[in-house]
């Protein structure tokens, strides 16, 4: 679990890096932008397509992140009462539910992308299918993280009953 662990801290690092290169060309097409639109008085006719683009990409790069690192919300407030080992196995199954959508999604974006893969930009001159990639990203790198969380869960649930057998003795 530690060698998969480490893998996912790679693909992470490396959706951070993109999101951060992302947001900052985003940023700078969002600027340059609005000064050709009301400085030079000439819009740029793909700046919104990419700006799209990119914001999407971010998006969708985000919330795989925003579940491993636990910023979401959980149901605490429902499960705090529980028992521990009943409160892990209701996270288990909300886990396997987040990983029943990651399949959905990211098969519903894979059939966007063949299908919308034709269309063209016109600002960008590339296939639209690239903007509905990212949702087969977002469903296949939380897939990934629901496996690892998943696998935490049943490690603790280990844990838990073996300090209660050792609480026993």
């Amino acid at each position: 679990m530690k060698y998969y662990s480490k893998v996912l801290d790679g693909i992470q690092a490396v959706c951070k890096w993109i999101m951060i290169v992302s947001m900052f060309a985003f940023t700078a097409v969002i600027i340059v932008s609005v000064f050709f639109r009301y400085v030079l008085e000439n819009s740029l006719t793909w700046s919104e397509q990419v700006s799209r683009f990119l914001f999407v990409w971010v998006i969708m790069l985000g919330i795989p992140i925003i579940y491993r690192e636990k910023i979401a919300t959980d149901l605490d407030l429902v499960t705090e009462h529980f028992p521990p080992i009943i409160r892990q196995v209701v996270a288990i199954l909300m886990d396997i539910l987040i990983g029943v959508f990651a399949v959905y999604y990211g098969n519903a974006g894979l059939r966007y992308t063949i299908k919308a893969g034709k269309n063209i930009f016109q600002g960008l001159n590339i296939p639209s299918g690239y903007i509905y990639a990212s949702e087969v990203a977002c469903g296949a790198i939380l897939l990934l993280f629901v496996f690892e969380r998943i696998g935490e869960r049943i490690g603790e649930i280990g844990n838990i009953a073996k300090s209660r057998k050792e609480a026993e003795n």
